[in-house]
């Protein structure tokens, strides 16, 4: 039995809608990575392989949803007040923007995060401290490049994944592994976009080493084949009797 997490990006309609009602009906959970910011995707120019819907736009939720997600026992994580690419920022502007949403949360009830994920995936030295020094227990990057990117070698979330997802392409290391895995740089094993099948996601699910967790990374599910694979994925995963955990619930690092 292999332990997965779920963790989706920005605070899209589809994780409300969708995500939310499906994952609770069958007693299981997701980690909601929310921005402060609540109107990134209102804009008929927004084009994202893994958040558009067929009309290529998706909202962003409600406060008062979000926080009936958290009282519900789903993972709120913090992704920063304005999402800001850490690569723009120095330490103490990556502080403001992790400490404003911390505030944000606070002031519609939400329980502070222990979790993180850095915006674009991006990431400097500095910021990795600045996020390890505000006590968060673990913080997700995207795609890695090969076996360097355990270290932070993001890649280019729009361009390269098709790559990535080429089996003859893959990389090994691509699961949370105590001990191994730098707990504030932690890779996605898969992202849920266009060009991640549910053959790749059986692949890494059951290629998860013993005392490891496969962390499944996706934004918005309104598009319909997005959707119905992240069901069969999440359908497999209870099939085959796999421990779905919240991102803040991998073990801690040895």
């Amino acid at each position: 039995m292999a332990k997965l997490t779920f963790t989706f990006d920005d605070g899209l309609r589809s994780h409300y809608d969708y995500i939310y009602p499906f994952m609770k009906e069958r007693g299981v959970t997701a980690t909601f990575f929310i921005p402060g910011i609540r109107t990134m995707w209102t804009s008929n120019q927004v084009e994202h392989p893994e958040n558009c819907g067929e009309d290529k736009v998706e909202g962003g939720l409600e406060w008062s949803e979000i926080f009936e997600m958290d009282q519900s026992g789903f993972e709120i994580g913090n992704h920063t007040k304005d999402h800001v690419s850490f690569k723009r920022c120095d330490a103490q502007q990556a502080r403001e923007q992790v400490t404003g949403l911390d505030s944000v949360f606070s002031q519609h009830g939400i329980q502070p995060s222990s979790t993180f994920c850095y915006p674009a995936y991006d990431h400097t030295p500095n910021t990795i401290e600045v996020i390890r020094e505000l006590g968060f227990t673990f913080a997700r990057i995207g795609y890695c490049r090969g076996d360097e990117g355990r270290f932070g070698e993001p890649f280019n979330h729009h361009t390269n994944e098709r790559l990535y997802n080429n089996p003859a392409y893959r990389p090994e290391r691509r699961h949370y592994v105590p001990g191994q895995t730098p707990p504030h740089m932690v890779c996605s094993t898969g992202v849920l976009n266009d060009w991640y099948t549910v053959d790749l996601f059986i692949e890494d699910l059951e290629s998860t080493p013993e005392n490891g967790v496969a962390v499944f990374t996706g934004h918005g599910v309104a598009k319909k084949l997005l959707w119905d694979r992240f069901t069969e994925m999440v359908e497999y995963a209870l099939q085959h009797d796999h421990e779905i955990i919240n991102f803040r619930d991998m073990p801690a690092p040895d």
